[in-house]
């Protein structure tokens, strides 16, 4: 494993995940690990429909959660910002305060 080999590991990214009650949750998975999760893409039907089509997932749907969540990912790990561009999550983060903690994992690693 990467731990036995002392190779640094920043964090986990879960896939296909469906957010059902038989699912580990992410402070479990964390703790488990000791690693910190930086996304959580969830199960969704644009990334074989891209496999398909031969074009990524995030061009065929750019608003899917999926999306967001890869971008919101690659702009962590290149050092930028990511503003997430859907409106119901503008207005849901002005009505409610509340941030991921894969969000607060990913600023972490975007100010290493």
């Amino acid at each position: 494993t990467a731990k036995k080999q002392k190779t640094p590991i920043s964090g986990l990214i879960l896939n296909r995940v469906h957010n059902k009650k038989f699912e580990l949750t992410l402070e479990e998975i964390e703790e488990a690990s000791e690693v910190p999760i930086m996304a959580v893409l969830r199960e969704d039907l644009i990334i074989p429909q891209g496999i398909a089509e031969t074009t990524p997932g995030t061009a065929i749907k750019p608003t899917a959660h999926t999306s967001v969540e890869f971008m919101k990912l690659a702009a962590s790990i290149v050092n930028e910002e990511y503003e997430d561009p859907r409106f119901l999550t503008k207005l849901r983060k002005f009505f409610i305060n509340e941030i991921k903690k894969q969000d607060i994992n990913r600023e972490v690693l975007r100010n290493k």
